[in-house]
């Protein structure tokens, strides 16, 4: 049976771990639940194989000690299973050498390999299982084959004569054996005497039908013999003429209850490949000669939203607008000069309603054995999502060169900030407080020290080293958070309302890690009220026996500190809600905001041994960050 979608053990040989794990993120990014082994050598490669059952292998030529073609004729004595061979640029002829010795595929490491990597796999994998289940059945079908022409050539079928009432007159070793009536008990009855009660009314039409045509043939029923057994046979009959007269009715009567099943199995195994086809994700076309649309998936109709009635008949290029590609890539795969017979391409293509989405397109040609017509198969990934998640990382990219800049600016102004501070001070000193100056000069003093303070909060939020865990008063933590921001806030017409627990214990953390989760909070709730309103934060000491807190993963603490940050903002839809801590989720548009935040934040949190969830009401109803953290966290290395 072929493996659901996703579930395979693909193994990567490859002497360059840099490009094995270019090659394990590219298949990882197409479907993570790819669970994949890396070798560097063929020892390695040998070793696993051993130890593990894997779905398909991906073979670099250059490996030490052997290369890649005698590893690969080692594999193919050892184990069954597709090698997709990869070569450099430049060595086609190593690759043409590899498949002769029994690799399915090969790659050449050109600059865009890693984009077709996973539809060769996906196809190699999909192609030798359907391979597998192929030779299965044929194997079955040649087996009963080979049975039945055993029953000929051996006269094992039920033959017998009747007579014009269906009286048997003759019959052989093969029906004695089966009926278990003597030979003379037998040609004293008739053949309906043997026939199911069920079907028995059918024999007079069967006889009256043979002797009017000649011949009939394929007539099915059932035969029942003396201990009650019942088969299915298929009963062909023919006249017997002697001088030109009808003498009787000759009848071979052969055993096809074991074909029925056969052909009951087989009727499964199609309706199962038919809802393979239909569960593939990627949209699948035929095309006949003329580049009509001759068949598609379900897949295909839920991308481009037609239905298959629809599709069928028009050209491909009426689901595109880059016709010119397409046209080309066609104009190729139907070329019979060129026997490269598979490529892929980036195309844009357009839905029902008009909205162009970005898609990989992957065309190959195949030979339709009953009408000898060159037909061709084309699939199309919908790469949307890969796209937005490349506008995000080059976005990621840039928020951290930000932080560094950042940094670096706090540096830059730390050194003239301690002279303002210092010379301030001095004429603190040197004047009376009667001196008309002193007041404005204290206002400098007091505006230098909340600078130097925003600095020092700024440059230990952007430093990247490990941090170690000191016992800290959360509250303080929130208070030096907010010092960062509160003037943001203020321009921005928030409140901030503080419900802080009184004697609040300490706890073990690195202060700039959470620092790092309060401020995202804040910047959050702050994104989320454009207009103003209020953002409560509390803290309080509970346990972990409560409802609220059953998310907590520690044991060895029974008491927590909860830290809520609630906004009446725009709120999060319920959709969202199961997504809000994924890396690169954002509910914003993309380029006001990098969608890390919150995953970065439940990442620290769990170092610390706490949990973070978030909850709302839905849309325009606000949102919660609850933070729960144990009262004993043992140091960890973040």
């Amino acid at each position: 049976m072929i493996s659901k979608k996703g579930i395979f053990n693909i193994l990567i040989v490859d002497d360059n771990p840099d490009h094995a794990q270019l090659a394990k993120d590219k298949l990882l990014s197409t479907n993570p639940e790819y669970q994949i082994n890396i070798a560097h050598s063929g020892t390695e490669c040998l070793k696993l194989l051993s130890q593990n059952n894997f779905d398909i292998l991906l073979l670099d030529y250059n490996l030490p000690k052997e290369n890649g073609l005698e590893l690969l004729s080692k594999l193919r004595k050892m184990y069954q299973l597709p090698v997709i061979f990869v070569t450099g640029q430049g060595n086609e002829k190593i690759a043409v050498n590899a498949i002769k010795s029994g690799a399915y595929d090969y790659i050449t490491k050109s600059t865009n390999y890693l984009s077709i990597l996973p539809l060769v796999v996906e196809k190699a994998i999909t192609a030798f299982q359907t391979k597998k289940l192929q030779a299965k059945l044929q194997k079955s079908l040649e087996e009963s084959e080979e049975k039945y022409r055993d029953l000929v050539e051996n006269a094992n079928d039920l033959i017998c004569t009747l007579d014009s009432t269906g009286k048997i007159t003759t019959i052989n070793k093969q029906a004695i054996s089966f009926f278990h009536y003597s030979k003379n008990e037998i040609l004293k009855m008739n053949l309906k005497h043997f026939i199911s009660p069920d079907v028995r009314k059918n024999i007079p039409t069967f006889i009256r039908k043979t002797i009017e045509q000649g011949t009939v043939s394929g007539f099915k029923t059932k035969l029942t013999n003396k201990e009650g057994k019942e088969i299915i046979v298929e009963i062909n009959a023919s006249l017997i003429k002697q001088n030109g007269e009808i003498s009787g009715i000759r009848t071979i009567i052969r055993d096809i209850t074991q074909r029925e099943k056969m052909e009951g199995e087989i009727k499964k195994s199609k309706h199962y490949l038919e809802n393979l086809f239909a569960s593939i994700q990627d949209a699948i076309f035929c095309l006949k000669p003329d580049t009509t649309i001759a068949s598609c998936n379900e897949a295909a109709e839920k991308i481009f939203n037609y239905s298959k009635q629809t599709m069928l008949g028009k050209k491909l290029t009426a689901l595109s607008t880059d016709d010119r590609k397409i046209f080309s890539l066609i104009k190729k795969i139907i070329d019979p000069k060129i026997t490269k017979k598979i490529y892929a391409q980036e195309v844009l293509m357009k839905k029902k309603d008009g909205k162009k989405f970005p898609a990989e397109l992957q065309i190959s040609s195949m030979k339709n054995k009953k009408t000898e017509n060159t037909e061709i198969l084309v699939t199309i990934k919908d790469i949307s999502e890969r796209k937005q998640l490349q506008l995000r990382l080059i976005q990621a990219d840039k928020m951290v060169t930000l932080g560094q800049l950042a940094g670096g600016v706090a540096h830059e102004i730390n050194n003239p900030l301690t002279s303002v501070m210092g010379n301030a001070q001095l004429l603190l000193m040197q004047l009376p407080p009667t001196n008309p100056g002193y007041t404005e000069i204290q206002k400098i003093e007091q505006s230098a020290q909340r600078c130097k303070s925003i600095v020092t909060n700024l440059l230990g939020f952007s430093r990247q080293q490990e941090f170690e865990f000191q016992a800290t008063n959360v509250n303080e933590i929130i208070n030096r958070t907010l010092s960062l921001y509160e003037r943001q806030l203020t321009i921005e017409n928030i409140r901030v309302v503080k419900k802080y627990a009184k004697n609040l214990p300490k706890l073990k953390l690195s202060a700039p890690q959470i620092q790092q989760v309060f401020l995202n909070l804040i910047v959050n709730a702050q994104q989320s009220m454009p207009s103003g309103g209020n953002l409560t934060i509390s803290t309080e000491i509970s346990n972990t026996a409560s409802s609220k807190n059953k998310l907590i993963d520690n044991k060895q603490s029974e008491k927590n500190i909860t830290i809520t940050f609630q906004d009446q903002g725009m709120g999060i839809e319920k959709e969202s809600l199961a997504r809000i801590f994924d890396p690169f989720f954002s509910t914003k548009e993309v380029g006001n905001n990098t969608g890390l935040g919150l995953s970065v934040s439940y990442g620290i949190i769990k170092k610390h041994k706490g949990n973070i969830r978030a909850k709302s009401n839905g849309k325009g109803k606000g949102s919660k960050f609850v933070i729960i953290l144990p009262l004993e966290t043992e140091k960890e290395s973040l």
